[in-house]
């Protein structure tokens, strides 16, 4: 790529297509620890926490997506999003077929990171909701995000694809979809 091409470019994003695998056994809740649909109480717990990065999970709520939440004695370690093709705004990213969920938005608050949550409600969030082995979920996670792709390997998902998107200047894109053969 010459320089003229790189000073009219204004955005990027590189990013792995992931889907779940319907092979892999969810736990078994705990006593402490279990998955639920986001209720009121987790909402009210995203709305006033101190992170920035937590409070814009309600965004998703606020656009209808179906949310849940990982809880530790009740309170929300982990809250995950999920869209359907015909509310799902990356198409140019990565196209959803019908039969087909977008997980869009993961989020573990951050005094509990890297203690395997977000891989925990992954899989269990994605067993729930999309339980048939004929329906599946898809995610698309930046490319270098080691932590994320790392936690959704561990909830046993695969990579698929790989997608490429360049925006330049009076927002003309170029976009690639590279299909990963199984």
């Amino acid at each position: 790529m010459d320089r003229s091409m790189l000073k009219r470019l204004v955005e990027y994003r590189v990013n792995w297509i992931l889907t779940q695998d319907h092979k892999v056994a969810t736990a078994q809740p705990g006593e402490r620890l279990r998955t639920a649909a986001m209720s009121d109480h987790v909402r009210r717990v995203l709305r006033n926490h101190p992170d920035e990065r937590v409070r814009s999970a309600l965004s998703f709520e606020n656009a209808g997506y179906k949310g849940f939440a990982l809880l530790l004695d009740q309170e929300p370690v982990c809250v995950v999003h999920f869209t359907d093709s015909a509310h799902y705004e990356h198409a140019a990213t990565w196209p959803l077929a019908d039969h087909e969920v977008a997980l869009v938005n993961i989020i573990t608050l951050p005094q509990y990171r890297s203690r395997g949550y977000a891989s925990q409600l992954i899989k269990e969030a994605t067993a729930e909701l999309v339980p048939d082995p004929f329906v599946r979920a898809i995610a698309f996670i930046w490319w270098n995000h080691t932590a994320s792709l790392r936690a959704f390997r561990k909830a046993g998902w695969k990579r698929i694809g790989f997608s490429l998107e360049l925006v330049r200047r009076k927002g003309r894109t170029f976009t690639m979809r590279i299909p990963l053969l199984p």
